[in-house]
């Protein structure tokens, strides 16, 4: 599986898909994403609240980074 260190999706899922459409993209998108990799989304979307694995940047509320994973 391939994996990404920096995700775009502007005006597009999170903007015209459905509720639940959204929820799918979105763990889809951080499946792929590599731990403390970026997700940006444009400045009038909001994401579903249903992802925990990832935290908006301090001051940049439309960048999120990645949870890296907890070591053992």
């Amino acid at each position: 599986m391939v994996q990404f260190d920096l995700v775009l999706c502007r005006n597009v899922a999170f903007t015209y898909f459905a509720l639940p459409l959204q929820e799918e993209a979105l763990a889809r998108i951080v499946d792929r994403l590599l731990p403390n990799g970026y997700f940006a989304i444009g400045t009038h979307e909001r994401l579903p609240s249903t992802s925990t694995a990832l935290a908006p940047l301090a001051g940049v509320p439309q960048i999120f980074e990645k949870k890296a994973a907890p070591q053992p």
